[in-house]
């Protein structure tokens, strides 16, 4: 991957283990691992679909024994393997202006949100046959955006910068 490719994220990078980690967006590499030491490519994940890099750092899960890093990018929110980069999951939404805040996790529950008239949504983890799906709680709520970040599981402002408190 050249650095010029990198200079679009926006995010705060992960580092786990022996990987960087990173969303530089876009249907090919949506989602990139790097080894840490050297800078190659550890593995690159796809989503075809995938309108570009938000604003937000991922978020570490895990389901059963599975490691999953939760994402949101201009196409909505997504789960994937830590181990190998495999898309397990998407939540899409329609297209918006940006996607600042990080994904809120809590045990199994998926919180996302993005502005400019989009809204948050609840979904839950869950391990099918070994492969983990994900399951809306509730769609994505108008009356749940956040236009620029800023989301805390104790509390947040929503699209208008007037502070709420959801029951997770």
């Amino acid at each position: 991957m050249e650095l010029e490719a990198l200079t679009s994220i926006r995010e705060a990078i992960c580092v786990d283990g022996n990987q960087v980690v990173c969303t530089p967006g876009g249907p090919s590499a949506t989602m990139v691992a790097l080894d840490k030491q050297t800078g190659a490519l550890v593995w690159k994940c796809p989503r075809v679909s995938d309108r570009g890099a938000g604003h937000a750092s991922m978020v570490l899960s895990r389901v059963d024994k599975t490691k999953v890093y939760v994402q949101t990018t201009g196409s909505g929110a997504m789960g994937v393997r830590a181990e190998d980069g495999k898309l397990l999951w998407t939540c899409d939404f329609d297209t918006t202006v940006a996607v600042a805040p990080n994904p809120i996790v809590r045990n199994d529950l998926v919180f996302f949100s993005a502005g400019y008239g989009r809204g948050g949504s609840l979904l839950v983890q869950v391990s099918q046959g070994g492969e983990i799906r994900a399951k809306m709680i509730y769609a994505v709520r108008p009356e749940l955006g956040n236009k620029h970040g800023g989301i805390v599981l104790m509390g947040d402002t929503n699209d208008h910068g007037i502070p709420f408190c959801a029951d997770f």
